[in-house]
């Protein structure tokens, strides 16, 4: 066992697993001082590993993260290479990343942490229908060109 008076949850089922190992492999062999000693041996032993199963499944989380990072990172470079005046990309990024940041995420995590229907929930669907609106507003001000100061 580890010596620390405090451990972690996943620290507990590590040590209960070394000891359950301890008790089948002095039961399995005979060996008195059987077992597993320390988290080390565990690990190096193979003896705690991953289901194929999970790992495909982070896999393909992996892979979408690494899709969409690619896809945001080719529309950007597009934009940048035709654009005379990165003011617009500017404009973009304030007109969408802001209002998704500001109101849109807190809003809709809120309603989606908490149950039940009061004010403060009320408060974020507001909130929420606010940065939906904002967002579609900005962007058609900046595409329209209605806000030019030339």
């Amino acid at each position: 066992m580890l010596p620390s008076s405090k451990q972690l949850p996943s620290t507990k089922i590590l040590n209960s697993t070394i000891a359950s190992q301890r008790d089948s492999s002095s039961l399995r062999d005979g060996d008195e001082s059987g077992g597993y000693e320390s988290i080390g041996e565990v690990v190096a032993s193979g003896a705690m590993t991953c289901n194929s199963d999970e790992g495909m499944l982070v896999q393909k989380k992996d892979l979408s993260f690494y899709v969409t990072t690619i896809c945001f990172l080719l529309f950007s470079f597009c934009i940048a290479m035709i654009q005379n005046d990165l003011g617009i990309v500017l404009a973009l990024v304030g007109a969408t990343g802001s209002t998704l940041v500001s109101y849109v995420l807190p809003g809709l995590i809120y309603v989606k942490v908490h149950k039940p229907l009061d004010t403060s929930k009320i408060c974020a669907y507001v909130q929420l229908g606010l940065g939906c609106f904002i967002m579609p507003t900005a962007l058609y001000f900046i595409f329209s060109g209605i806000n030019e100061h030339d």
